[in-house]
């Protein structure tokens, strides 16, 4: 099809309207929210970053939280009242 003026530039160029748009936003020093990883609005892309943003702090709390293998046994055979030995066969 060649190519069409709505399928170029970047993510924030296209969502504000054109690069007269970004031009002019800068001059009244407004900021906007931009990645070039995400096509949306300033608030579409501030949100798709902060919800990233959480994803990634519950993923590092959780490694954190490592248990070592010896210690999970010995929870398993105390929870359900069993012997090691047991676990072991």
């Amino acid at each position: 099809m060649g190519k069409r003026p709505e399928l170029t530039g970047g993510g924030l160029v296209r969502s504000v309207g054109g690069w007269s748009e970004v031009l002019a936003l800068m001059r009244r020093k407004k900021k906007v929210a931009s990645d070039s990883r995400i096509l949306g609005s300033s608030d579409f892309v501030e949100a798709v970053l902060k919800e990233a943003e959480k994803l990634e702090i519950e993923t590092l709390r959780l490694k954190k939280r490592k248990i070592r293998i010896e210690d999970l046994y010995g929870e398993v055979a105390q929870r359900y009242k069993t012997e090691l030995t047991e676990l072991d066969s």
